[in-house]
């Protein structure tokens, strides 16, 4: 299966601890997380995936202080405010713009979108690592966060 993207990298790689290693025929994709949440990261030209907070958090991060830490893939993070157990973060897989499968942010998992048994698997991914804190809920400037993911095309997507 052919890769319809190159390695996107945008200026913030993550630290080598929270590294890990990208699987044979994936594509790395970085994402600073600059322009705030949501945050679009294009895969093909019809293909994209939004990193989106659950909309139940959104008013608890608004008001709190900046560097809080709203999700980070270490089980060692400090989270504040959040569940430490389950991230506030999903990400959708959006087709033309249009959500057609999201699951949240589990690092390591493989995971083949869309998986409703019915809609044909469009993309196989694995989230690698992630810190974002509060700053990144609101809007564009954030500071060191970022989302380092591996993907790749399934059968006839495009």
């Amino acid at each position: 299966m052919a890769l319809t993207s190159s390695v996107a990298v945008r200026s913030l790689v993550p630290p080598a601890e929270a590294s890990a290693a990208v699987p044979a025929g994936f594509a790395l994709v970085v994402d600073d997380l600059s322009a705030g949440l949501p945050t679009v990261l294009e895969l093909t030209p019809r293909l994209s995936l939004a990193l989106v907070l659950n909309s139940g958090s959104i008013r608890t991060w608004a008001d709190a202080d900046p560097a809080a830490l709203v999700s980070a893939d270490s089980p060692d993070a400090e989270t504040g405010l959040a569940d430490a157990g389950r991230s506030p973060l999903r990400l959708l897989l959006l087709d033309n713009r249009r959500p057609i499968a999201g699951v949240p942010l589990v690092r390591g998992a493989l995971r083949l979108l869309p998986d409703d048994g019915v809609t044909p698997v469009r993309v196989a991914l694995t989230v690698l690592s992630w810190r974002a804190t509060a700053a990144c809920t609101m809007g564009p400037g954030a500071q060191g966060c970022w989302l380092r993911l591996a993907w790749r095309t399934v059968g006839s997507a495009s």
